[in-house]
């Protein structure tokens, strides 16, 4: 089970780390019996609500550390993951962290492997610091600014946009958060293509939404550096041009020098997959990652038809407000 290679890597970190608690926070509708060589990971059954922030919530609820460190249930963390991640906020060079996924997708069908060496690629071409983005996959937070900034937002539903908005709120508040490149795991989500496009499609419109309802800078979000917007708009624009060129044949040189401009944006990311795959799999990926960058262009120009068009804004529930008992026995 894909759980307990998670939990198991995370036992395998305790000895190198400072005293430490692991807590298991289910909220599936059953118990789950845990093997016997994860005896020490506490598990919290909260099969309330099905939201990724809740879970986190209710996890930083019960923890007793001075830190804490959030890796979703399908990562397999790499050795020293955890040591790598808290380090910058053991030294006070920062208040959060964010790691990575790693190149090593061995055992992946291909929609996981392209999933997991294009966020790799997404979190490694972008400098140490963030704004106004965050990312809980391979995370870790200052408990106390955690809950200063009361946790995360529970009224998202699922696992799609909550970190995003507790990173523009931690930018606003003056937090610290970093990038760690070197505290990587291995993604094991069961994609598929179809998969792949709703995550998109789905994720795309919640980074739109969270952006116009925050007014930040697009690009300040991970998968918007400069540019992958000039690679989604030169996506629409070789699409509109090879259209157009049906009626009006020389818009075909506005497509011949749209994919020009969206294989230079692209260039980086298909040689990572040159140098860690094989040619079938860049061949694969080439039409995989036009067809996404489309998608993308969808999300925006919805979001911007929602905002010019859909006057009433979106009724959101009051973020979770922690409380806390203070305790003299901390955990990282």
């Amino acid at each position: 089970m894909v759980l307990w290679t998670c939990l198991a890597r995370l036992v395998q970190q305790l000895p190198a780390l400072p005293p430490a608690e692991i807590l298991l926070i289910n909220n599936s509708d059953h118990h789950w019996n845990l093997p016997d060589a994860l005896n020490c990971v506490r598990q919290i059954h909260r099969p309330r609500r099905a939201s990724a922030a809740h879970a986190r919530n209710e996890g930083a609820r019960l923890a007793r550390g001075r830190y804490l460190v959030f890796v979703d249930s399908d990562v397999w963390l790499e050795a020293n993951a955890v040591v790598r991640l808290i380090a910058p906020l053991q030294r006070d060079a920062a208040d959060a962290t964010v790691g990575n996924y790693s190149t090593d997708i061995r055992g992946l069908r291909f929609a996981q492997g392209f999933k997991q060496l294009y966020i790799h690629h997404v979190y490694a071409e972008r400098g140490l610091e963030m704004r106004h983005d965050f990312w809980t996959a391979i995370s870790a937070v200052r408990a106390d600014r955690f809950r200063q900034l009361n946790g995360f937002d529970d009224s998202f539903d699922g696992a799609c946009g909550e970190d995003m908005e507790f990173g523009i709120r931690a930018t606003r508040a003056g937090l610290r958060l970093l990038r760690v490149p070197k505290a990587r795991g291995q993604h094991h989500h069961d994609y598929t293509l179809a998969g792949l496009v709703r995550n998109d499609w789905r994720k795309g419109r919640t980074v739109m939404r969270n952006t116009l309802r925050a007014r930040t800078p697009l690009t300040d979000h991970s998968h918007a550096a400069p540019r992958n917007v000039r690679a989604v708009a030169a996506a629409g624009a070789l699409v509109a041009g090879v259209v157009g060129s049906i009626w009006w044949p020389p818009l075909v040189v506005v497509a011949g020098v749209s994919a020009t401009v969206w294989l230079i944006a692209k260039r980086g990311l298909l040689q990572l997959f040159a140098r860690v795959t094989s040619l079938p799999f860049v061949v694969a990926a080439i039409p995989l990652l036009f067809s996404l960058d489309l998608v993308r262009g969808g999300c925006v120009a919805v979001a911007l038809l929602e905002k010019w068009f859909v006057r009433a804004p979106v009724a959101r529930r009051e973020p979770w407000i922690p409380q806390i008992s203070p305790t003299k026995n901390e955990h990282p």
